[in-house]
């Protein structure tokens, strides 16, 4: 098993490449180009409405809805239908533990989508699509590493006040940099992959809950050696043609292996923190170190769907 130091790294690198937030694959890359070009950035509120197709609230409901109980049933039968003593209730210490940390998780998010809207709504977003790949490679690395460090480095007993303000920098980092970008695609995309994700990520968690203590923490290792491999596919994928077999093979296995790894990244990590939260019950929690595995977890799965409904979205048009 990996430690946590190790983990986010890793985490940090894939997710910040860009590779990962792949335009061209998209295949948004060259429009929203074309209107970072023109002379009025009106256009640019335009160029979103004229691309984005209404959305069908019902049909996303359903969709999320459907694919949260499918997961559900299916990764409970095979994982844990042979535990007959399986936990069906988790006690006060744990309870408080997780609410804690997906507290953070929930306030997390909130801070990057802020940081997210602002960013394309101040035009930072464009200047962003405007940067050499390399240089937005290595200064969104540092800006959100460097926080994020800082934020579980620093004590909450001893320096809480910087501990909240590095935490809150590196989310809006996270949406300001790294997200901010994919506000050009149509809000019906980004409303239904948020709607998958929440149904993919709710469905783990109940199902890491209710597994067997300690069930899926041998998982560290294997998902270690993935996260390293769908890294190395993301980057690689950046610098390749998109015309280009080697493209086509290295961009699936950021795109579904990634979808994979960070899948069991959260069965993993989850299980981590009820075990610790067990393990220690008399020490001081800290919540925002904690929060940061599920966040990264979360926010990779998002980045996916995201590709996976906008190429399903640009292929329906044809």
């Amino acid at each position: 098993m990996f430690s946590r130091h190790l983990h986010i790294p890793c985490g940090l690198i894939l997710r910040t490449s860009p590779g990962v937030v792949s335009f061209r694959s998209l295949k948004t890359l060259c429009r929203a180009r074309d209107v970072i070009k023109s002379p009025s950035y009106r256009q640019i509120s335009s160029f979103r409405l004229v691309n984005s197709t209404p959305a069908n609230p019902l049909q996303a409901l359903v969709g999320a809805g459907g694919l949260m109980l499918s997961t559900y049933l299916v990764l409970n039968h095979f994982l844990n239908s042979h535990d007959n003593q399986a936990m069906s209730s988790i006690s006060p210490t744990v309870h408080s533990y997780l609410k804690g940390t997906y507290t953070y998780v929930v306030s997390g998010f909130a801070i990057t989508a802020l940081s997210a809207v602002s960013a394309f709504r101040s035009g930072f977003a464009v200047r962003v699509m405007q940067l050499n790949p390399m240089l937005y490679l290595g200064t969104s690395m540092v800006a959100i590493i460097a926080t994020s460090y800082i934020a579980q480095s620093t004590s909450i007993v001893e320096s809480p006040v910087l501990k909240h303000a590095a935490w809150a920098a590196s989310m809006a980092c996270v949406g300001a940099i790294s997200l901010s970008p994919l506000m050009f695609l149509p809000s019906a995309v980004l409303s239904r992959a948020a709607l998958y994700t929440t149904g993919i990520v709710g469905s783990l968690s109940i199902v890491a809950i209710n597994a067997e203590e300690d069930k899926f923490l041998y998982l560290g290792g294997p998902l270690f050696g993935g996260l390293t491999v769908v890294a190395l596919s993301s980057v690689a994928s950046a610098f390749l043609p998109t015309a280009g077999a080697a493209f086509r093979l290295t961009h699936s296995v950021s795109l579904y292996g990634g979808l994979a790894v960070f899948g069991g990244l959260m069965l993993y990590d989850t299980q981590r923190i009820i075990a610790r939260a067990q393990r220690n019950p008399n020490i001081t929690p800290d919540y925002i170190s904690e929060s940061y595995s599920i966040y990264w977890n979360v926010i990779n799965i998002f980045v996916r769907m995201v590709q996976i409904v906008a190429g399903q979205n640009s292929r329906s048009r044809k």
